[in-house]
């Protein structure tokens, strides 16, 4: 119960912080700034809306046209499957991160000191995200998309095409063909949701990056390596590229099964080319928005440890009688103490147990690809 009370007065020690830190900041941050989700209103009720209707399509065409049996003897189901799993990731990772960076920020206001340099990082924050980019990125990338799809798929559906070349007259065609355009508008709007998400996870990946560098450094102190004060950043970074990297897995899977049980290696091998850049991104990522923070973190040590040698230096040089001796002596043994404990303080913004799961992630992303370019399944 104590327990319990104790660290529901942290919690609230900590909001508090962060809500006075949030008082000092004199921009708008990035809680209100607008995203894609926000601008097609996929955060109100219109959403399940539109979902209804897609559904509806959806059920009529494949158990019209298409049948449920083909449907299911096919690899769309699991395809359709880490769609929908993607979109909602977008969708978390969209209406988490804004909230989650500025929570972050603020409560480790202190060690990004002084104040001019807080609020001028706060500022590169808050122009970082309101870019253009993550307005017109996620358009060229539906309409990108929309014209090969209309191209490829949308011209034999025009024809009198459907699935596997089926070919379709009558009402059949007119709902196949009304039910392409309602599924290639979903898709376009999947890819502006995807990519939207993607960007605002790299412009968070970008901004962390800037901590620890020459224009935004870091008020590095014993006492914050000790409680592990830059432990939060590192769990952050960790929360965003892990899901990341294991959805990355799943793309892997997706390919190897179309490889190799439908002998499609046009889909099969775009599932599998995508899971490794993707991998390799992120873990790329995850790197280099910690190795600023290490150095910091390093070079602190480094100085710390060479000031603590220097004063053992001076104390043995120093003349001493009988009489103090032995507290000379106990002085360098606890300074050297002291250094052994500096020095076991971890160089990363990470604890051992984050280390194993991103090692574990890595194993079981790497396996699959090396499996499938093998072919050893």
């Amino acid at each position: 119960m104590i327990l319990q009370m104790n660290e529901s007065r942290i919690k609230n020690s900590k909001s508090q912080t962060a809500n006075s830190n949030f008082g000092d900041l004199q921009s708008n941050f990035i809680t209100n700034i607008k995203f894609w989700r926000n601008r097609l209103k996929f955060d109100t009720p219109i959403k399940y809306i539109y979902l209804i209707i897609l559904v509806i399509f959806w059920s009529i065409y494949y158990v019209y046209i298409w049948g449920l049996e083909n449907y299911f003897n096919s690899w769309v189901p699991l395809s359709d499957l880490i769609i929908v799993g993607t979109l909602f990731f977008a969708f978390h990772l969209t209406k988490k991160i804004p909230k989650s960076l500025e929570e972050l920020i603020a409560l480790n206001k202190r060690i990004i000191e002084p104040e001019e340099v807080f609020k001028k990082y706060v500022n590169y924050v808050h122009e970082t995200f309101s870019s253009k980019i993550e307005i017109y990125f996620p358009i060229i990338f539906g309409i990108i998309y929309g014209l090969g799809s209309f191209f490829f798929v949308g011209m034999s559906a025009l024809a009198g095409y459907g699935p596997e070349g089926i070919y379709l007259e009558g009402h059949k065609l007119v709902i196949h063909t009304i039910n392409y355009f309602v599924a290639l508008s979903w898709t376009v709007i999947y890819i502006i949701f995807i990519v939207s998400g993607l960007v605002i996870l790299l412009n968070t990946l970008r901004c962390l990056n800037k901590l620890g560098t020459e224009e935004y450094p870091l008020n590095v102190t014993y006492e914050d390596l000790k409680i592990g004060a830059f432990d939060s950043i590192g769990k952050f970074i960790i929360s965003t590229s892990i899901p990341c990297i294991i959805l990355s897995t799943f793309f892997s899977i997706m390919g190897l099964y179309v490889l190799f049980v439908f002998n499609n290696i046009i889909i099969g091998y775009f599932y599998i080319i995508t899971s490794i850049l993707l991998t390799v991104i992120f873990s790329t990522l995850l790197y280099r928005n910690t190795i600023h923070i290490h150095e910091a973190i390093k070079q602190y040590k480094f100085n710390l440890k060479y000031s603590l040698i220097q004063q053992i230096k001076t104390i043995s040089l120093k003349n001493s009688t009988e009489m103090d001796i032995h507290k000379k002596y106990k002085t360098i043994y606890n300074i050297h103490d002291y250094y052994e404990k500096v020095d076991e303080v971890s160089d990363w913004p990470f604890n051992p147990t984050s280390i194993k799961k991103l090692v574990i992630t890595l194993s079981s992303s790497v396996i699959p690809l090396i499996i499938s370019f093998f072919g050893l399944g």
